[in-house]
């Protein structure tokens, strides 16, 4: 006689905003917006003022002072040209030190050594002026070559651009034969046998891969930020400070303060016992038992609690509109140990029914039920071990 499958009927109220989707939508939206922000200040805007300046009126100035003046930055010293000069426009005298559309240093002192030579003090020179706004007169209207270095920034818009797009039209997969389903019979469909001896848990992720992947996230995003922070300095140091570049930049400095002590925190983590979880077998079932041996590699004299826990947990992914959305509930969760003593945290076996009331494992696509064995170890004043092992759970086989 068969067994029957139950059914479970799950509902979670509350959408946690961790779909893949939108995830990446952010991800790709902060990097165009960079981009944007970068390829404008340091491309855009210059190369714009050049075109306009051809327009502007040719007035004779007077040099008033002239020097490079020097600055200690992330990367040595680094030079700028400081020319200051007067001219009269419409009868009445300004007074100006751009000395071309580009304000941006270098740590090459020899061009601006060049540069402020040929405009010694008290010479007479042509400037620009710009008619609509008579303040604003530049000595030298042509192109440079920091102005062509910053259409390297089009790279991050383009990169932005396109995730945003490939974002948009990506569709998820499209549900396919669902992953341990039972036939007819009630017996599980499989293309292959699984061992059924005891077998070594693989864990999810490692500490040492989610410490490159954060690390990584942590310089790219902090590159990026340190450009515009590198002008932030730059204009406090010569006291004109650009606030509104400043007040924008908070909260993505504030983003990258956090990044880097998730970073530290992952650091620190890599150096925990890693535990080795081995179950009975491959082939568990509703209504099995599950036998669980655990052991680390390291010292695990620092763990002073230790919880082996199994979890059962629905996951459910949609759309709203253009974003994805991800419900994630927990039908199952029962801890399999909870011990504190050198002895017992060190190694131990312990084991479960797992209930046969419950969910197997199941992968539709949008919709999954998954299984894993949970390792929790309480370090003191340090990071926790938390790693989780995925486990397989077979529908009920014919007794």
């Amino acid at each position: 006689m068969k067994k029957r499958q139950p059914t479970l009927s799950i509902t979670t109220t509350r959408p946690a905003l961790r779909g893949s989707k939108l995830f990446l939508g952010c991800f790709f939206s902060l990097f165009l917006l960079f981009g944007s922000v970068l390829f404008v200040v340091f491309a855009g805007l210059p190369f714009y003022r050049v075109s306009a300046s051809r327009s502007w009126s040719q007035e004779d100035c007077k040099i008033l002072s002239s020097r490079v003046e020097s600055y200690r930055g992330d990367d040595g010293i680094v030079y700028s040209v400081e020319i200051e000069f007067e001219y009269e426009f419409g009868g009445q005298k300004y007074t100006s030190d751009r000395y071309s559309f580009s304000a941006a240093s270098s740590s090459n002192e020899g061009p601006k050594q060049e540069t402020v030579r040929a405009y010694p003090a008290g010479s007479r020179r042509v400037c620009y002026v710009n008619p609509k706004k008579p303040s604003f007169a530049v000595l030298n209207r042509e192109t440079t070559s920091d102005m062509y270095f910053g259409l390297f920034t089009l790279i991050f818009v383009i990169v932005g651009g396109g995730g945003i797009i490939g974002v948009l039209v990506w569709k998820p997969k499209p549900p396919g034969e669902a992953d341990w389903l039972p036939d007819q019979d009630g017996v599980a469909s499989s293309t292959t046998a699984a061992p059924t001896s005891p077998t070594v848990l693989k864990p999810t992720s490692r500490p040492v891969v989610q410490f490159f992947v954060i690390l990584g996230i942590t310089l790219f995003w902090c590159g990026i930020v340190s450009v515009f922070t590198y002008q932030e300095v730059i204009g406090f140091q010569k006291g004109r400070p650009e606030w509104f570049v400043t007040i924008f930049m908070i909260p993505f400095q504030l983003i990258g303060l956090l990044l880097l002590c998730g970073t530290l925190y992952s650091f620190l983590a890599m150096f925990n016992p890693i535990p080795i979880v081995e179950v009975n077998t491959t082939q568990l079932a509703l209504g099995d038992r599950l036998e669980v041996k655990w052991s680390f590699q390291g010292r695990t004299s620092s763990i002073r609690k230790l919880k082996v826990i199994l979890v059962g947990e629905e996951q459910s992914q949609y759309r709203r509109g253009t974003s994805t959305y991800t419900d994630t509930s927990a039908f199952f969760q029962q801890d399999l140990t909870d011990v504190n003593s050198a002895i017992d945290v060190a190694s131990g076996a312990t084991s479960i029914d797992v209930p046969v009331t419950s969910m197997h494992s199941f992968d539709g696509g949008n919709n999954k039920i998954a299984w894993s064995l949970r390792i929790h170890g309480e370090i003191a004043r340090w990071p926790d071990v938390d790693t989780s092992f995925p486990l397989v759970v077979h529908p009920v086989f014919l007794r």
